[in-house]
């Protein structure tokens, strides 16, 4: 506890027992923390516990500025809060009080939880929280923990977390998560924008489809039995375009396992049949295709060249022989893609393109390309990004504006929000720890 004024015995840092005559208001006695509430750490907490009631249990707990007179109760005074426990009432920067909570009296415990980020103060009792006493609570109030005795005999002691709370602190601040349907939903639509086709409809059977489809099935049944010809028009229609939106997924799932198979010449086929507008647009998918291309083929002559090294060790030279002379044409046609690369890229005006061109075409120069300082182009996390900007260009081409899944659209926004509220000194962000997030 902080200062320590007349009628008032310090017992122990944290234990406080009223001394003085207890006759009028004026005899009443105040003392506050000696820290101010650190408002960046979001919510703050602490409990005081009753140890005995005294002649009349005037006790109030509560909460100041560092400049309220400590010759009062808490609440009595201007920049004061306090919850009393001889009436119950909760007194706000008033000698009126208001009826706010129960009575408490010895043994009670009575704590005060500030949440800066929703921007309130209330009380609880024995574990149990209690209404809002201020709802205009800020950063820049700089408030204490405060006590007030009143009567002879009146003890207390606080717990500023030296030992366990009664209130499940725990609990209030990390809330129940979302919703389980919502949840259902969010991962639903994040399959279904990047085209797990399979894990979507086995999800979808486990925890029925998502709103788009259900409004379908809906709009279906009612079309059913005395439906009017327009309610019939409209199922078909709704049928029709979910029937769409399933062969779309479909397609898109196979580009993204073509790509992760290393197909990249079957992709640019498959692209050009069934979305011939999405390459001419997007110059720059269309040239980390090429480059992923050419990535493909370096890895295959990587791999049969470290097939040709086992074999020299272990098969008879004929094998070993025939396998050098199919990677010699390997790389002569890698030789040759490369130089097709450079002739239609090398003079491109965007520096990015040409920093790109240059790294992948720098594979060249290596006998193991995996062991290089470039090993990290065979890395298969890159066909993951490209499949991942191929469906991005996909859902364009549809004009399905949500190029992102709204999971990862809600992800990408709490880090923008979380990072702005630090840098603005907000305590909000100590309890949104993103990683964490994914990982339960």
């Amino acid at each position: 506890m902080g200062k320590v004024v007349p009628h008032l015995s310090l017992v122990s840092p944290v234990r406080l027992k009223y001394i003085g005559p207890g006759r009028t208001d004026t005899d009443a006695a105040a003392t506050r923390a000696n820290c101010a509430i650190p408002s960046q750490v979001g919510i703050y907490y602490y409990e005081v516990t009753i140890v005995s009631k005294g002649r009349d249990g005037y006790i109030a707990i509560g909460f100041s500025t560092k400049d309220v007179n400590l010759d009062r109760l808490p609440g009595w005074e201007n920049n004061s809060w306090g919850y009393h426990g001889d009436d119950g009432h909760a007194f706000n920067c008033s000698g009126a009080g208001k009826p706010y909570g129960p009575t408490f009296t010895t043994g009670d415990v009575v704590g005060c939880v500030f949440n800066y980020i929703m921007g309130t103060a209330s009380f609880t009792k024995n574990g149990t929280l209690l209404g809002t006493v201020l709802t205009t609570l800020k950063p820049s109030m700089k408030l204490f923990p405060c006590v007030g005795l009143r009567t002879p005999g009146e003890e207390i002691e606080a717990n500023f977390g030296h030992q366990p709370f009664r209130f499940d602190l725990e609990s209030y601040c990390h809330p129940p998560v979302l919703a389980r349907r919502l949840m259902n939903q969010l991962i639903l639509n994040y399959l279904h924008h990047h085209a797990y086709a399979d894990t979507y409809a086995a999800l979808s059977q486990l925890c029925g489809p998502p709103a788009t489809t259900a409004a379908t099935a809906s709009t279906a049944s009612t079309a059913s039995g005395d439906a009017t010809p327009a309610s019939s028009s409209s199922a078909a229609a709704a049928a029709a375009l979910q029937q769409e939106v399933m062969e779309t997924r479909t397609r898109r799932d196979l580009m993204r396992s073509l790509i992760q198979d290393g197909d990249v010449a079957t992709i640019k086929q498959r692209l050009g049949e069934a979305y011939p507008t999405v390459l001419p647009s997007n110059p720059w998918l269309a040239f980390q295709l090429d480059c992923q291309h050419f990535i493909e083929i370096v890895r295959q002559s990587d791999d049969e060249a470290r097939g040709v090294a086992a074999a020299s060790g272990s098969a008879s030279a004929a094998a070993a022989g025939g396998s050098v002379n199919a990677n010699a044409g390997l790389w002569q046609r890698i030789a040759g893609l490369g130089a097709a690369m450079m002739t239609k890229y090398g003079q491109h005006p965007k520096q990015q393109v040409l920093e790109a061109l240059q790294q992948t075409y720098s594979l060249l120069a290596y006998a193991s390309p995996r062991e290089s300082e470039l090993g990290f182009l065979l890395d298969p996390a890159s066909r993951e990004r490209v499949a991942a900007q191929v469906n991005r260009a996909i859902l364009l081409s549809r004009s399905e504006t949500a190029t992102r899944p709204a999971l990862e659209r809600i992800y990408r926004q709490c880090a923008t929000v979380t990072h702005v509220l630090q840098k603005e000194g907000s305590g909000a962000p100590v309890f949104l720890k993103l990683p964490d997030c994914l990982n339960r």
